[in-house]
């Protein structure tokens, strides 16, 4: 059955507060695309649930669909052994509420979250990179995963949703092509590039697959399957990869060498186990030729190319600004210009947090009255985009 569960008040609607006059709580069932348009959402770390507020409030737009991280382990990168955080521990940057608390506040007002929920989250001792998954160091590790170890934790996880009734979506890896890249060698924590003796398709499974790839598609495989046999029905399973993954011209000599190994077809763990697929994309406001096509055209035409026909979701989605110009013309270009080139994405969650802004020099929207207005007419004003959630039960 399929049901249009949020209200056509949600673009007008305010944040996490009593103002709300929509109570419409969402029931479980995997969502589905829309025919009334993309699914404008918020990717956010840090200040959820106040990032949802401001984009509420501020931008006048209750997002459909809120990206947040919560990782398996709350220890920290460096800590020596994990300490499981389930979800009804505190999410990351919020220490009010829980991950499922914020979950069902969302729901009140017709919004999903969308979980990165990733195990392999530890530092890389690699040449070009600081902080990746992968490296000797990991507190969790993927033979312990698949070998069982951590059941018990992905069944008290699953029952934690089922009895939570409202749907969320799941993705077990965040950015899972960077995860496959640092998941070779006998351990399965070494990078492609450096992998001891070279053996980069006999230390793991089937040898005829590579072995990153192939332990990233397997725990896939098995946190699904535990969360099957608890028959939890309200899960949307997601899977995604990074901005420009799959394009010549983002990537090295040395990786181009290494590409047929990680291509989507050696991840992907089938129909059965993916209701959608997608990619991170960032866009340059300064150099035209980095646009949604170089973001995402590859992956794109991969999954075509294999088959795989499933709606399209920007997960981690947004303009950078290297230079001082406002990004309002280049916001409404992306919105209005550049996501109808591509029928199949649905789903789009709009980065916006602080720690974008400190970090990765994507500025507040809310700091920028053209640059909000921009978002808010080419998601609001444009036709193109809802917030109206469809559920498939």
């Amino acid at each position: 059955m399929l049901t249009e569960l949020a209200l056509a008040l949600t673009l007008a609607q305010p944040g996490l507060d009593d103002r709300t006059t929509v109570a419409a709580t969402l029931a479980g069932g995997k969502l589905v695309p829309s025919p009334a348009g993309i699914y404008a959402g918020l990717y956010n770390i840090g200040d959820t649930p106040a990032g949802y507020a401001e984009m509420a409030d501020v931008l006048g737009l209750t997002p459909s669909i809120v990206l947040a991280f919560h990782d398996w382990n709350g220890a920290g990168i460096e800590a020596p052994k994990p300490v499981l955080q389930d979800l009804l521990a505190p999410m990351e940057g919020e220490i009010t509420g829980s991950v499922l608390g914020f979950a069902e506040q969302i729901a009140r007002h017709g919004s999903v979250l969308a979980l990165v929920w990733d195990p392999i989250t530890y530092l890389v001792e690699h040449p070009g990179y600081t902080f990746l998954p992968g490296g000797p160091n990991s507190p969790i590790t993927f033979d312990d995963v698949l070998g069982g170890v951590y059941d018990d934790y992905i069944r008290t996880v699953a029952r934690q949703i089922k009895a939570f009734g409202g749907p969320i979506m799941i993705s077990p890896f965040g950015e899972y092509n960077v995860i496959g890249f640092c998941a070779f060698g006998r351990d399965g924590n070494e990078f492609i590039l450096t992998a001891n003796g070279g053996d980069l398709t006999g230390q793991h499974g089937d040898p005829s697959i590579p072995d990153g790839p192939e332990r990233v598609r397997d725990t896939h495989r098995h946190i699904v399957d535990i969360f099957n046999e608890e028959n939890v029905t309200n899960v949307t399973w997601f899977m995604y990869s990074h901005s420009a993954y799959l394009n010549p011209a983002d990537l090295d000599p040395a990786e181009l060498a290494v590409l047929d190994l990680v291509h989507p077809r050696h991840y992907y763990p089938g129909d059965a186990y993916v209701d959608w697929i997608g990619n991170s994309a960032y866009v340059s406001n300064d150099d035209p030729e980095l646009d949604l096509g170089y973001a995402i055209g590859h992956v794109i035409d991969a999954y075509n190319a294999m088959g795989v026909d499933k709606p399209f979701f920007l997960t981690e989605f947004g303009v950078t600004e290297s230079g001082g110009d406002s990004r309002a013309d280049r916001i409404t270009r992306l919105l209005t210009q550049e996501v109808p080139r591509f029928p199949s994405i649905r789903a789009a969650t709009f980065a916006d947090a602080p720690l974008f802004e400190a970090f990765f020099q994507i500025p507040d929207l809310a700091s920028n009255p053209d640059e909000a207005k921009a978002y808010r007419s080419g998601t609001r004003d444009s036709g193109l985009y809802t917030t109206r959630l469809r559920v498939r039960r």
